[in-house]
């Protein structure tokens, strides 16, 4: 089973697409520059190689651009290239030149780039020291990287340091822990939506369920990892994967048949690949098969292969101790004691280094360490948590309280203005009632002095035309004197009288006039 760590090198790759005329353009470069102009093309030429599945090539040329860094000692340059060596470094088997390049660089890396560079580093080394069974080193370089990752709240290198800490308890067999950790990192991954790697994540999951003998669940993984792998038309690496998960749910359900088929698929691939790990793992396998269908013959010829696979070295211990155990089994049936003692003695040898006290005590404090530090992290969340929500229950009452008081203000004014508009009401209804009383009287005052209007008029009238008739009565008795001879004396005085007497009925007719005229 692997695991992905070179989400870098891919984020480094977007920019540069390995094809053939980029790769030709960069080599030209190459050629033209001296050597210290040509660290930078060397770096993305690397990176090209790399992207274009060419890992030897690209192995070749950082190396040279890491000697250049040296030479020019530049520390900036000196981590890029060793933090790129190391991971080419990884995924070409070579986990102990891994291991020396990246724990070298490792304190520089601390000192200038804690932030960038450093936690790339760790995570690196504890995948090299993982790959080479040196399981409590991995597991303090994965916690610290951990760590620092969380700080920097990185949530994708995050998924990637949980992925190879499940990794790690799958190769100490530990199948619970390690499904723990693979599901916080599938759950991390779906809540960031990065798909990235996602198909050998399910793969690894799938294989935890199988040898947990949960082979439906396997199934369902499996199945899924290579829906994604159809989708995405995945590499050899992720199909080598998925092979090697079937076969061992096959192998689990004892359909050898069939494990047989994607163990040899697997292992095909495995050897175009150059994959040492997963051609010992095949290889251990397909002799199992083989020795349940009592086919000793070719068990002996895989088992065969896989020496000669180990005989070229390898770092990988507990695949080597796989390989030795099985080959015990095979000469426990013969008289060939030398070869059984030999390879107990290769397998125990092997069998102490991997699963040694030490290494499973140091494990053991480690995660004790991991849970505690987890438990306090959680604890001060609760805290805080909890103090955020008195202050926020504190702000809540407070705001209940303005609001009551605010309420309580309203309903005082609403029921003042209620009884304002009441009293006033009273108000107006007494004042409309003394106002109708005052206006009936007024209307009763205004029909009394009408009526007593009339009757003055009436009455001035009567005296009127009394007066105006005795002066009708004088004028008529002074014009019949006036053919009397009188002297002028007499006319001058009756003609007097005559003008006063029409003086004084055009002054009764204008009184009798504006008396009406009131009247209307």
């Amino acid at each position: 089973m692997r695991v992905s760590i070179f989400i870098t090198l891919m984020l480094l790759c977007r920019s540069a697409v390995a094809q053939p005329n980029k790769i030709d353009s960069l080599e030209t470069v190459v050629r033209n520059k001296s050597e210290i102009e040509k660290f930078e093309p060397l770096l993305h030429l690397a990176i090209a190689y790399y992207s274009n599945s060419q890992t030897g090539n690209a192995l070749e040329i950082i190396k040279e651009a890491y000697v250049i860094a040296e030479h020019s000692a530049d520390s900036a340059k000196i981590i890029r290239s060793a933090r790129l060596l190391g991971q080419i470094y990884n995924h070409a088997g070579l986990n102990k030149e891994a291991e020396n390049i990246l724990a070298h660089v490792l304190p520089t890396a601390r000192r200038l780039s804690p932030k960038e560079n450093y936690p790339v580093f760790l995570t690196n080394l504890g995948y090299a020291c993982m790959l080479q069974a040196k399981y409590d080193k991995a597991q303090d370089y994965n916690l610290e990287a951990l760590k620092v990752w969380q700080n920097l709240k990185d949530d994708n290198w995050i998924a990637v340091t949980l992925h190879n800490m499940g990794l790690l308890h799958y190769k100490l067999k530990d199948n619970n822990k390690a499904l723990r950790y693979f599901n916080e990192t599938l759950e991390l991954k779906k809540r960031i939506n990065d798909p990235l790697d996602v198909d050998r994540l399910l793969i690894n999951i799938s294989l935890c369920h199988s040898y947990n003998h949960s082979f439906t669940e396997a199934k369902v993984y499996a199945d899924s990892a290579r829906s994604m792998c159809i989708l995405l038309q995945c590499n050899d690496e992720v199909a080598e994967d998925i092979n090697f998960s079937f076969g061992t749910i096959y192998f689990g359900t004892r359909d050898f048949v069939q494990a047989k088929n994607y163990f040899l698929k697997s292992f095909a691939l495995a050897s175009k690949l150059n994959d040492t790990r997963f051609q010992l793992d095949n290889l251990n396998y397909l002799t199992k098969i083989a020795l349940r269908q009592g086919a000793k013959k070719q068990a002996r010829e895989f088992l065969c292969t896989a020496e000669n696979i180990i005989g070229k070295g390898t770092p990988f211990h507990l695949e080597e101790s796989n390989i030795y155990n099985l080959l015990v089994q095979i000469y426990t049936g013969t008289s060939d004691y030398h070869q059984i003692l030999y390879y107990q003695q290769k397998y125990a040898d092997l069998k102490d280094f991997v699963y040694k006290d030490e290494v499973t005590n140091n494990l053991t404090r480690l995660e004790i360490d991991y849970v505690e530090r987890k438990n306090k992290n959680t604890l001060a969340s609760q805290n805080l948590r909890l103090s955020l929500q008195e202050i926020s229950i504190h702000k809540q009452r407070q705001i209940n309280l303005a609001v009551g008081v605010i309420i309580l203000i309203l309903a005082t004014v609403a029921f003042l203005i209620y009884r304002n508009t009441l009293v006033k009401k009273r108000i107006g209804v007494a004042l409309g009632k003394r106002v109708h009383e005052r206006t009936q009287e007024i209307e009763n005052n205004v029909k009394t002095v009408s009526q007593a209007a009339s009757e003055r008029n009436i009455h001035v009238r009567k005296i009127s035309e009394e007066f105006y008739n005795s002066l009708a009565s004088m004028n008529q008795l002074l014009r019949s004197s006036t053919n009397v001879h009188q002297t002028e004396n007499e006319l001058f005085y009756t003609k007097k009288l005559d003008e006063a007497t029409r003086e004084l009925h055009n002054s009764l007719q204008s009184l009798e006039n504006k008396l009406h005229i009131r009247k209307q």
